[in-house]
């Protein structure tokens, strides 16, 4: 079974690969995106074969002599009906045991056939990309590799429909991205503006906002390579945290020039002992090309809260 989960558990890295968290995205966003990158039906259609296919591969070997195709094809269609008389962890279970068994009962594959094919059936579409799985198409591929022994893919035919598909998933990605990028560009220019009229807040020439909380009479960082120690608390406009060392109780060390611009420019403004609240746009934060997944979106504008606790070095 070794050698089995070790070709899917590619499978799953390359489709997870190719993913991003767009739950913030529009239904008008997602469509214009799906129309850009060519994520169409039969892209889907082509990609659920594939898998299908792929799935079938070196099937139960070589911990098992045998995988009974009509109870694993079952299984997953149970499956993706919603209707399968093993749960996960009772099936998770049974291969353990399976796979750690010097030997197979005979009486029992039939149920480790069925137990096989609720796990494949659950890593198949269990990830983001479950929309993307016409678990119609991945059936009857499974039925054309196991049952008929005629597929209509090879394997390189196969692997070639993924990448296809991660290249189109690539593309919807950038699309997505550009419009929530745009959409967080506004947002901020709207925000700073609005900001920018307050009492105590000051605007630099770079467009980064700040407020003194809390005044201290201390050294200030001397050099972009100064190394400081501070304390922080990183939100969204929407009041999200989405960074606190005082959450995690633990202070924070860098050099200035390690950090984001707005970071760099901001805490060398600041005194040793001060506290400042900082409005940095996008362009002087993380940019178009925030960390995958993570909770900051493109362009975004970040508020932080920093206190200079020691200037180290």
């Amino acid at each position: 079974m070794k050698k089995y989960f070790l070709s899917i558990s590619l499978l799953g890295l390359l489709l997870a690969s190719s993913c991003s968290n767009t739950e913030n995205t529009s239904t008008d966003e997602t469509n214009t995106a799906e129309e850009t990158s060519g994520i169409n039906n039969d892209l889907k259609d082509s990609l659920s074969y594939a898998l299908g296919f792929l799935l079938t591969k070196d099937l139960g070997k070589p911990n098992f002599d045998t995988i009974y195709p009509t109870e694993f094809i079952q299984a997953m269609e149970d499956y993706f009906n919603e209707s399968s008389r093993m749960d996960m962890e009772s099936s998770g279970k049974m291969l353990q045991t399976a796979v750690a068994s010097n030997g197979i009962d005979p009486s029992q594959l039939n149920d480790l056939s069925y137990a096989f094919g609720t796990y494949m059936a659950n890593y198949a579409v269990g990830g983001q990309d479950a929309d993307d799985i016409n678990s119609v198409e991945l059936i009857e591929s499974l039925k054309d590799a196991l049952i008929k022994k005629q597929s209509n893919y090879t394997e390189e035919q196969a692997m070639a429909v993924f990448e296809r598909y991660m290249a189109a998933k690539d593309e919807e990605m950038k699309a997505v991205a550009s419009l929530e990028g745009e959409a967080n560009v506004k947002a901020g220019e709207q925000f700073l503006a609005k900001n920018a009229t307050k009492d105590g807040v000051t605007v630099t020439p770079s467009g980064l906002q700040y407020e003194v909380l809390n005044a201290s009479t201390g050294a200030k960082p001397a050099s972009p390579s100064t190394k400081v120690k501070v304390h922080y608390t990183g939100t969204l406009l929407n009041g999200e945290v989405f960074d606190s060392s005082v959450e995690r109780g633990q202070p924070a060390e860098f050099a200035l020039n390690q950090v984001i611009k707005g970071w760099t420019e901001g805490v060398m403004l600041m005194e040793e002992g001060s506290k400042y609240k900082f409005y940095i746009p996008g362009d002087l934060a993380y940019g178009a090309n925030p960390r995958p997944g993570g909770p900051i979106g493109p362009n975004a504008t970040l508020i932080f809260e920093v206190e200079l606790l020691e200037i180290l070095e």
